[in-house]
């Protein structure tokens, strides 16, 4: 561990798996999870409230005709 790490950056598309959030704590490695929903150490996107803030800003300058097109990729 001291020879490779001083920590984590860990991105994921789920749920972290509870086994591998025990390993890292067991081992003392620091981690911060990506795109995850924690109560601690986590980061993710407000893809709602981004929305709200676009949404309003256009209606702010004017706009009214507003429309959205998105892929479930």
């Amino acid at each position: 561990r001291e020879a490779h790490v001083d920590g984590l950056l860990l991105n994921v598309d789920v749920a972290p798996d509870a086994g591998l959030e025990r390993e890292l704590r067991r081992l003392g490695v620091p981690v911060v999870w990506i795109n995850a929903r924690l109560p601690r150490n986590s980061v993710h996107p407000d893809d709602r409230g981004a929305s709200a803030a676009v949404v309003g800003g256009l209606m702010a300058a004017g706009e009214r005709r507003i429309g959205y097109f998105g892929l479930g990729i």
